[in-house]
């Protein structure tokens, strides 16, 4: 089993988490890390405020294009079964609904010391990312997510899933097929939502697989939409805090944070 959170700040007394969650065949360190092998959840640590305020952590599911090796291993870990009679956790591709619920239940037991959280995402994982937001506001009618960053995140789907799809009955492909059920369904479940946590979306001008279009949610409401010169895989990579996405980031999360403050204060950043 792979460590599902890594923790680039963690402190008993924070209540406010900041948390990357990767995309479809992504990890906590390729996804984030630059080729000078810095990571964006450690260029957002640079930002005093944020290290100031925030623990910062990763989330890592398990994601393959093909589950061939549990194929491969099957028959292999029967036999094993029978002869060492231990229990096997088969990991295989889960869709996005059974990911986002995987999360709540993180959300609630491993992350129980944060009342505030700020997601970012890439790709696919903004896709579970909005699942779960669904899901806590329509089942609890409360989520702790205050901020949802989405960084070429296929709101609409990904043609290329359709390619995808006749090479592999992965649930993961075929949820982002922008023909097929799940995609249109979350996406009419975020729009019927009556609030949700502030929004951010990102999307690159060269992304050859997530679309200007698809990179944005549908919503009833005015959206705040950055383009930034990026392809889909660099634009999880900055190079340093001064490139557009993490500076862009850093003040999404820096003026989030305060104005939560003020709300809570009446107005007064004093206090």
């Amino acid at each position: 089993m792979m460590n599902e959170f890594e923790f680039y700040q963690k402190r008993e007394c924070s209540s406010k988490l900041i948390l990357f969650i990767h995309g479809f065949t992504g990890n906590s360190v390729d996804t984030w890390s630059n080729k000078n092998g810095k990571n964006f959840p450690g260029l957002l640590l640079q930002d005093l405020k944020i290290k100031d305020n925030f623990d910062v952590a990763s989330y890592n599911y398990y994601t393959t294009l093909l589950d061939q090796f549990l194929i491969n291993t099957n028959k292999f870990n029967w036999i094993q079964r029978i002869l060492n009679p231990k229990t096997f956790i088969k990991e295989r591709n889960l869709d996005i609904d059974e990911l986002a619920r995987n999360l709540s239940s993180h959300v609630r037991f491993t992350l129980e010391q944060y009342d505030t959280i700020y997601i970012v995402a890439h790709s696919m994982g903004g896709l579970i990312a909005k699942q779960l937001i669904v899901n806590d506001l329509n089942e609890r009618n409360y989520t702790k997510v205050n901020l949802f960053i989405s960084l070429a995140v296929p709101h609409q789907g990904a043609e290329l899933s359709i390619i995808g799809g006749l090479i592999s009955s992965n649930l993961q492909i075929d949820n982002i097929n922008p023909v097929k059920a799940f995609i249109n369904k979350l996406n009419q479940n975020w729009i019927n939502l009556d609030s949700k946590p502030t929004t951010k979306y990102f999307y690159g001008s060269y992304d050859q697989i997530v679309s200007k279009y698809s990179a944005v949610a549908m919503d009833k409401i005015g959206k705040d939409i950055v383009s930034v010169p990026h392809n889909h895989y660099s634009i999880s990579k900055p190079e340093n805090m001064e490139s557009l996405v993490c500076k862009s980031v850093i003040n999404f999360i820096n003026n989030q944070y305060k104005e939560e403050i003020l709300n809570k204060n009446g107005g007064d950043i004093s206090k």
